[in-house]
């Protein structure tokens, strides 16, 4: 199992910021954030980069969901390279496992669904759309 070291650009963070990230197992440095994540054995490429991208935007939520600052990561690169190449995957959702073995908590397969309708639900201006966002949230439950 080849374990990589997976860096990415999060503009914005300040220091409570960096502590959540950290307490997930990333390492912050200025706006760029790393983390370890192994390539599970029957995975392709793109699999992989997809569950890699999924498992920051879940700490950004939680991140989200603990300070009301939403972030988001861009420009990817992964140690060893993946085909040679910096690897720029599209931000995606999915409900795949997608955290590291040594990563505790924040293990409820719902949780990331829950994390994004908060996310959504936070950012509208639209009153009716916060309470159907809340209600779906207590419903998935």
């Amino acid at each position: 199992m080849t374990t990589y070291s997976v860096t990415c650009t999060v503009q914005g963070l300040e220091p409570l910021h960096v502590a959540l990230l950290e307490q997930a197992g990333c390492h912050v440095t200025d706006d760029r954030v790393s983390y370890d994540i192994s390539l599970q054995t029957e995975e392709t490429d793109n699999e992989f980069t997809e569950r890699s991208k999924r498992w920051i935007n879940r700490e950004l939520s939680r991140v989200n969901a603990l300070t009301e600052r939403f972030f988001e990561a861009t420009a990817f690169e992964f140690e060893p390279r993946i085909g040679n190449i910096t690897v720029r995957p599209a931000a995606a959702w999915g409900y795949v496992p997608q955290k590291p073995p040594s990563h505790n908590g924040w293990e409820d397969e719902g949780l990331e669904f829950r994390l994004n309708a908060w996310n959504v639900a936070s950012k509208t201006e639209d009153v009716v759309l916060r309470f159907v966002m809340l209600d779906t949230i207590c419903e998935s439950t």
